[in-house]
């Protein structure tokens, strides 16, 4: 890659975590905010790895992992964290996070929840 390619990525993975919560995110509309065709876009994410939409979908379940372990979020249920990430449905995003990361959301909320408790001492 040249190093216009890669500053275009870059501009590209930004403006998805900046949108990372809207729903409608496409790659002609993150195409059309950097100035680049959808067409380049793609050709940029082929030569480096994932597809841009596997990139997205990784972005955003990275995104509800790390709000389900947060302490600041331990009052919002799981589908409005999947749906602040830009998920429309909770069970797609429980399936895909059991798929990228072998446990349920629930799962892994409480496993983080659990480590951040502190630790008992026996009488």
């Amino acid at each position: 890659m040249t190093g216009h390619q890669l500053a275009l990525t870059e501009a590209v993975l930004d403006e998805v975590e900046r949108s990372l919560g809207d729903p409608d995110l496409t790659p002609a509309v993150v195409a059309a905010r950097i100035g680049i065709s959808t067409r380049y876009l793609h050709q940029l994410f082929s030569a480096r790895g994932p597809s841009f939409g596997r990139r997205l979908a990784a972005c955003r379940l990275e995104r509800c992992r790390a709000d389900l372990a947060d302490p600041a979020y331990a009052g919002w249920t799981i589908g409005e964290i999947c749906w602040r990430n830009g998920f429309t449905d909770p069970s797609y995003l429980a399936r895909a996070f059991r798929r990228a990361y072998g446990v349920s959301p629930g799962e892994h909320r409480r496993a983080t929840v659990e480590h951040r408790l502190p630790m008992r001492l026996s009488p």
